[in-house]
């Protein structure tokens, strides 16, 4: 006997599967790290509030003194001295003067002034009274970190500064060799001048027995 594939009639068709489960929900964000609450701590009473001092340039320099200044090499020559004040005319007036204990040598070109063990030791220069702080000031730049200003006692040899018997002395200023005087004297390596111009000490290598570079 042949099955029939005709559905038959009165008989119900199974119920479909029930849907799957809704997706759980998304989980809540993890809570963002906070920095524990800042204690406020009550001002100690009493107590004066500090405060940061101001910055200070430090004490006030004294006010310019018009001083002499002995010149004893290129500042000599009044047409240099002239364009290194920046004057409209030649400086007026340059006077012959010395000073006493003190010696000249060489640097290179140049003629440095360092003390002298000789007491009769003299230097001939001229003497040029400075009377502002822009003349000073002008005369520093000039001359390099080689030398330093230093005060000196500068004898005038010109009659016209006083007696032919008993010219006037003066306190002064004038411009000395800023290094190891000792070493220039012998042309050695200056450590001295050396460290000067460089603004820092001497390799301490070199000061366990090496050259100077």
């Amino acid at each position: 006997m042949e099955e029939s594939n005709e559905p038959c009639l009165g008989v119900d068709k199974p119920a479909p599967p029930p849907p799957p489960p809704p997706p759980p929900p998304p989980l809540p964000p993890a809570p963002l790290s906070q920095k524990p609450p800042t204690r406020k701590v009550a001002a100690v009473p009493n107590q004066p509030t500090i405060q940061a001092a101001p910055p200070s340039d430090g004490p006030n320099p004294p006010p310019f003194q018009p001083t002499y200044y002995f010149f004893y090499g290129t500042l000599t020559k009044p047409h240099i001295l002239q364009g290194v004040l920046g004057l409209d005319s030649a400086p007026t007036p340059l006077h012959p003067a010395q000073i006493h204990h003190h010696e000249l040598t060489a640097w290179g070109n140049y003629r440095m002034l360092i003390d002298s063990s000789n007491p009769e030791a003299v230097v001939d220069g001229y003497a040029y009274h400075v009377q502002f702080a822009e003349e000073a000031h002008k005369l520093g730049y000039y001359e390099p970190n080689a030398y330093v200003l230093t005060d000196c006692t500068i004898h005038f040899t010109d009659p016209s500064q006083g007696s032919s018997s008993s010219p006037p002395v003066v306190e002064g200023k004038t411009f000395k060799y800023a290094g190891d005087a000792a070493a220039l004297r012998e042309g050695r390596f200056d450590r001295v001048l050396w460290e000067r111009q460089m603004g820092r000490p001497w390799p301490l290598r070199r000061q366990q027995g090496g050259t100077p570079e």
